[in-house]
């Protein structure tokens, strides 16, 4: 656990194949970056607007940061700490990069804020190549790129409507879609398939099996160290270190949780499947039970006909001993 001082932190992300962070400065327009071995400041990048949500482009050394008070998408190149490009963009901050397919995901929301729509840009060409629409308004996404899934967050027409959704990015059709504690806004991919989710309104952080949506963390922070989970405004992983970077509202410096502090699994299991593991042994014994039922009568019916003499016949009642006149 620690902290590293900047002047506005706001979003962050991590470059796995140089182990770099870049950290959005609110205040300053500015993105740092960050030696994420070291957590010390090399450079800073500086531009106009406020980047609210950043990704990584790691095949061609690209920065992308959402800047949603000018509704452009800022493409940074990570060798000379430049923006290169800028692409207009809707105004939420929900970003996310598969480098696999090359493709960048934006966020828009409808404008009765209960459903929206996912531009995918390419990275090739810079341009906007199809948009596709989901059931919620999306807050923020995650990729995975082994699997091609998409994680968004959002809100949907009501208080009960599916808030976290998973959708394969090449084929655009949804995987599972789940309702998930009060608001979820933020999160970020982890080693695959590992997924965290903030959820502001209750002040806590989950961590996920993204392909089977399996709860693996339920965390409020450690109150000894200072640290809850109140006002994340972004994540990010760097799976070189096994650290998990977040920012928050109203504080000045970046928390930094440990491979310990976020990734220990539950060695509970969710009760939908402990019902159903139990089903399936209590139908196991009963089919065994059953065999042996079977088995003991069929044992049972040949000892009686090996007993009987051969040529016996069953005698009527009227000819039985003691009926005879």
């Amino acid at each position: 656990l620690g902290r590293v001082a900047t002047p506005s932190p706001y979003a962050v992300a991590v470059d796995s194949v140089t182990g770099l962070a870049y950290v959005s400065q609110g205040e300053r327009a500015s993105i740092v970056v960050l030696d994420s071995s070291g957590n010390t400041v090399l450079a800073s990048i500086d531009g106009a607007g406020t980047p609210y949500a950043l990704v990584v482009d790691e095949p061609q050394n690209l920065l992308f940061a959402a800047d949603t008070s000018a509704n452009s998408l800022w493409i940074v190149n990570c060798s000379s700490d430049t923006v290169v490009s800028r692409v207009p963009m809707g105004d939420t901050s929900a970003l996310a990069f598969d480098p696999a397919s090359h493709e960048a995901f934006i966020g828009n929301v409808s404008s009765g804020y209960d459903s929206g729509s996912v531009s995918v840009v390419s990275s090739d060409s810079l341009k906007v190549v199809q948009t596709f629409s989901v059931p919620v308004a999306p807050m923020s996404f995650a990729v995975d790129p082994v699997s091609h899934l998409l994680f968004v967050t959002g809100t949907g027409p009501n208080s009960t409507s599916p808030n976290f959704l998973v959708i394969n990015d090449e084929s655009f059709q949804t995987v599972y879609a789940l309702h998930l504690g009060d608001s979820p806004q933020l999160m970020t991919a982890a080693s695959s398939p590992d997924v965290f989710v903030s959820a502001p309104g209750v002040n806590r952080l989950y961590e996920f099996d993204g392909s089977s949506g399996h709860v693996l963390l339920n965390s409020t922070g450690d109150a000894s160290s200072g640290i809850t989970f109140a006002g994340i405004t972004s994540m990010a992983f760097s799976p070189i270190t096994g650290t998990l970077y977040l920012t928050e509202n109203d504080v000045t410096s970046l928390i930094v949780l440990g491979t310990s502090t976020t990734t220990s699994p539950s060695a509970t299991l969710d009760a939908p499947f402990a019902y159903l593991i139990a089903l399936l042994l209590i139908g196991a014994a009963l089919l065994v039970a059953l065999f042996y039922v079977r088995r003991r009568d069929k044992r049972r019916r040949e000892q009686t006909a090996e007993s009987r003499p051969t040529g016996a016949v069953n005698l009527p009642a009227s000819l039985r001993r003691g009926d005879r006149p």
